[in-house]
């Protein structure tokens, strides 16, 4: 038997707020949670679940004339009526086991915030915005990932939050400043300072051959649209006059370095030993486990670095203030490259005495990593020698060979895309190359141009449902995007645009869990976002366990998880019974979960540096530079003096029960719209809980959540625009 139709009532929606009148929120209708473009296509699609774990849940839409509205989230007035359009005539897809309707409210162009609304049913969407800028602050926290991700970098709380403040990890004794040879443990004389870059993904551990895609899309995403990013991330960095995309990535480039030998060569990987998982300890600054670096050099580092040097200095030298690091990064990569030439190929480097993924690639993979630097640095000596080495291999990109410029391979195809571009570049090879690239988005309709095949807007392969599939669908977007940015198939480009500004909307929520692919970003207007991922730090039953009930406010925000699996099996060899993700249709093979053995949950869930790079280029082509301050989440802020001049009188603000266990409700009364923070601070000065409530001009009230805060005396502090005030709260057991 299925439940009539799910709602969520909230009094006051944290995080964005409440409409002006109340109207409960509804599940079913799912829209970019962040919002939209003015410019852009906007289609809410609407859902009635009828296959898969949420098959219970039934919503009948008013499919009547003029019964789906577009209302403004402040006063409630209706702005736009229009009537919903089945999708594929009522059939129920097999990809999501959902029936769908298309609400297309493009028409809705002015600067605001919105809801979608259902006049028969009396429920509404999610809080959305139109505006330009709407990504910006999107882009600023997808961005910051890298910084949590930092490996050595003490994390203040000014730059990372209260809840997520860290000193530096890995820096004691046998660790990252001095790493020692896994084969020779016991020897310090092996030991090298390997300190710096980024742990690669819910690991610890620093691979050179995996930060390959991340860095070359990062770099394309800063060449593409310099204009896009700022220098005001909140990063140790911010304010020096350099984008902070670069002062991150600077971040990462300095630890390559380290790992290059003096002859050009590179080592391959470093980190902790398999299986010493059991010795770690939060947070990850008092983890005391020895680290260590297989020695001598590996291939297809060494081309991974000839091409990431090759790249980045390109890059570099247009910043006045970088050129000589720029030089230095010309010399190591012209080193890497001639080294990589002249010594043996293998694809055995890693034997996986250092944990956790291969990083071996093999001879083909490097073949073709081997033209991308040749591409690069090309473009960055002028040196015909490169050019001549990329005309004479550029067949055996895959793109080139199988005739498929595919979501596997984008950033070794968009070198061969940027040759395109190169003054002198060998005529005879662009054409082929423009050819492959066109002839593939002929045929691979499910990867390019706007399809009315997925209800939710954003087709994907079947196939490409497995392990870290948000990936390819990142990628796919950048796929599409090319088009435009290499001119190729003029005639289409407004489709292939559309396909991949629906990508995003389809990480913002527009999918079968009406949730924002990306870790706890209320604050940033996504309600309903990621609580959980598998990573070391945010680890389950830890302080950053979950975003709503876990002590340190959960995993930072801004971390893109793997996404669903079809593939998903516990780690023990089990049945899969857990639903979801298992025995789901693809799009809901997902769990917000952080288990481990026998739950695989890393399979599902686990961020990871290059599905982090995949959305932010994507996200790149449609976003701008913020010039406001980034609000910062888990931030501790004291009362300014203007605050406490203006305290908020006890008769509008109170809080019951106090003594609380388990919620406390808090009344407040509003002279206006106001949004307040209210937070929860414990005797130390610690804050356990924060979290944004919108009220209306009346007495209206919230509730604040708090599971598993531990007994004892707490502050809570109530802030809006012109008033504050604090409160004495006892929680009991």
């Amino acid at each position: 038997m299925k439940v009539r139709y799910a709602i969520l009532i909230a009094v006051f929606c944290f995080a964005s707020g409440t409409p002006y009148a109340q109207k409960p929120t509804s599940d079913f209708i799912r829209i970019d949670q962040f919002g939209y473009r003015p410019q852009a296509k906007k289609v809410a699609v609407i859902v009635d679940p009828q296959t898969g774990y949420d098959a219970n849940l039934s919503f009948n839409p008013s499919t009547g004339t003029n019964q789906y509205q577009v209302r403004k989230w402040d006063t409630d007035e209706a702005v736009f009526s229009g009537t919903l359009a089945p999708w594929n005539g009522g059939a129920t897809d097999a990809t999501s086991g959902d029936k769908a309707w298309w609400f297309d409210f493009s028409a809705v162009t002015a600067t605001g915030s919105y809801y979608v609304f259902d006049v028969g049913r009396n429920v509404g969407s999610f809080k959305f915005d139109i505006r330009e800028d709407v990504y910006a602050d999107v882009l600023r926290v997808a961005v910051r990932m890298f910084y949590y991700n930092r490996c050595n970098h003490e994390k203040l709380a000014q730059h990372a939050g209260a809840n997520w403040a860290d000193g530096p990890s890995f820096v004691g004794a046998n660790q990252d400043k001095a790493a020692r040879s896994v084969t020779d443990r016991n020897n310090a004389a092996t030991a090298r300072d390997l300190s710096g870059g980024w742990w690669d993904a819910g690991d610890y551990n620093k691979y050179v051959t995996f930060a390959r895609m991340p860095m070359h899309q990062l770099l394309e995403a800063y060449e593409e649209n310099p204009s896009v990013w700022g220098d005001n991330y909140k990063i140790p960095e911010s304010g020096n006059g350099i984008p902070d995309l670069l002062d991150e990535l600077k971040w990462e480039l300095d630890w390559l370095k380290k790992m290059q030998n003096p002859d050009g060569g590179s080592l391959v990987k470093m980190g902790a030993l398999k299986d010493s998982d059991g010795q770690a300890t939060l947070p990850p600054s008092t983890d005391p486990r020895p680290r260590y670096y297989y020695p001598g050099f590996c291939s297809s580092a060494t081309i991974t670095l000839a091409g990431v040097f090759a790249h980045a200095a390109l890059v570099y030298k247009t910043i006045p203030s970088l050129t000589s690091y720029a030089d230095d990064l010309k010399t190591r990569a012209v080193s890497a490259f001639n080294h990589y030439q002249a010594n043996p190929k293998s694809a055995d480097c890693d034997d996986g005495t250092i944990q956790a993924g291969d990083a071996d690639r093999t001879l083909a993979e490097q073949e073709q990593h081997a033209v991308q630097a040749a591409v690069y640095l090309y473009a960055l000596t002028n040196d015909n020698t490169y050019k001549q080495y990329v005309d004479a291999n550029y067949t055996k990109v895959k793109g080139v060979r199988d005739n498929w410029f595919g979501p596997y391979d984008v950033d070794v195809d968009g070198a061969l895309l940027y040759y395109t571009k190169l003054a002198g570049a060998t005529p005879a090879t662009v054409a082929v190359i423009k050819e492959k690239k066109s002839n593939t988005a002929g045929y691979f309709d499910d990867a390019y141009k706007f399809s009315e095949k997925d209800p939710y807007r954003s087709q994907m392969p079947v196939s490409s449902y497995h392990w870290g599939s948000l990936n390819p669908r990142g990628c796919m977007a950048s796929l599409n995007y090319d088009m435009i940015t290499y001119g190729l198939d003029p005639a289409n480009h407004d489709s292939y645009r559309l396909k991949a500004e629906e990508t995003l909307h389809y990480f913002h929520g527009v999918n079968p869990f009406n949730m924002v692919y990306m870790t706890n970003m209320a604050t940033y207007g996504g309600e309903k976002s990621v609580d959980e991922v598998y990573h070391s730090w945010f680890k389950e039953g830890s302080p950053w366990d979950n975003a709503k009930t876990s002590a340190k406010g959960g995993p930072a925000p801004g971390y893109v998880p793997g996404g669903p699996n079809k593939d998903y099996k516990p780690d023990d060899g089990s049945a899969c019974v857990l639903a979801p993700p298992c025995n789901q249709p693809v799009q809901k093979s997902y769990r917000s979960w952080n288990t481990v053995w026998p739950d695989a949950s890393w399979e599902i869930t686990e961020p990871a540096i290059y599905y982090q790079a995949a959305y932010i280029k994507a996200l790149s082509k449609f976003a701008t530079n913020a010039k406001n301050e980034l609000p910062l989440v888990g931030q501790v802020q004291e009362p300014t003096a203007t605050e406490k001049k203006n305290e908020i009188p006890a008769n509008r603000l109170s809080l019951y029960p106090n003594p609380a266990s388990g919620s406390v409700t808090v009344e407040y009364q509003a002279i206006g719209r106001e949004r307040a923070v209210i937070s929860v601070t414990d005797a130390t000065g610690r804050m356990v809980r924060s979290q944004q409530a919108d009220f209306q001009p009346s007495v209206g009230t919230a509730q604040l959540e708090l599971q598993n805060v531990p007994p004892g005396v707490y502050s809570v502090r109530f802030a809006t625009p012109t008033g504050q005030a604090v409160r004495k709260m006892v929680i009991m057991q």
